[in-house]
């Protein structure tokens, strides 16, 4: 990542939690330092507000960040400021409260899993005519090879998956050069949105682990768009949303 590119935008900020726009390129937890020698957002976030560091997290090193996004997704993360905001989210997380949006250009393939209620030669055919759609995909994940960051969809028993079921709610248009998919999931996985579209057919423009054979697009069309939570003491839901259009000159 080059010097002067932003690592994060602040989109909001209260006395309890930060909501940031992560940049792409830039991981959201410590890596190895044989791996990158850039700092991740985590370490960026606990020199800026020292406080989140502090918090006692389910995994070392990432203090008040509650969810992760992956290195070339750039996107929406929520950061907690005080330990109560953190276990409160991670309540909401285990009851599929604190819920995730993501916003997709897909191109269009042969699919291999079906949504709900589909064959996979009614899915493949509903595909060849899409205008607009609505769907739900419920899956496990499997590692797609030993030693690869990739995961695969399944719809069936698995010794080497703990057999969680992972479901993610999709929205798709047509649009003249791609598919445009708007995707939200309440309990995640990694990779969960891209591995899921591509198992239906639908890999995400410039994506470098889950890619359509015939694309050579170097840009990814990943965003993640939307969070929606309560707060602790008033239960008062919020909503937080971005257009990736409007932040273009911020990075």
């Amino acid at each position: 990542m080059c010097a002067t590119k932003k690592a994060f935008v602040i989109l909001h900020e209260e006395k309890d939690f930060l909501i940031v726009i992560k940049s792409r390129g830039i991981s959201s937890t410590p890596l190895p330092k044989a791996q990158t020698q850039a700092p991740s957002l985590a370490e960026l976030i606990f020199k800026d507000f020292p406080e989140t560091r502090k918090i006692e997290s389910k995994t070392d090193g990432e203090g008040g960040l509650l969810h992760r996004l992956d290195r070339d997704t750039q996107g929406l993360v929520l950061i907690a400021r005080n330990q109560l905001f953190y276990d409160h989210i991670q309540q909401q997380a285990a009851k599929g409260l604190f819920k995730k949006s993501y916003l997709a250009h897909c191109l269009h393939q042969q699919p291999a899993l079906p949504p709900q209620g589909y064959t996979i030669d009614s899915w493949a055919a509903r595909l060849r005519n899409l205008t607009q759609l609505s769907c739900t995909f419920s899956c496990s994940f499997v590692k797609a090879a030993a030693r690869s960051a990739r995961v695969r969809a399944i719809q069936h028993q698995s010794r080497h998956s703990k057999n969680t079921i992972y479901t993610t709610f999709i929205t798709l248009n047509r649009r003249q050069e791609y598919i445009l998919a708007e995707c939200c999931i309440e309990q995640g996985f990694r990779h969960q949105v891209r591995a899921s579209l591509c198992a239906l057919g639908l890999p995400i423009m410039g994506d470098p682990f889950y890619p359509n054979e015939e694309e050579k697009n170097e840009e990814f069309f990943f965003w993640a768009t939307g969070l929606s939570f309560a707060l602790p003491e008033s239960k008062m839901p919020l909503n937080f949303s971005y257009h990736p259009e409007d932040f273009v000159n911020r990075f």
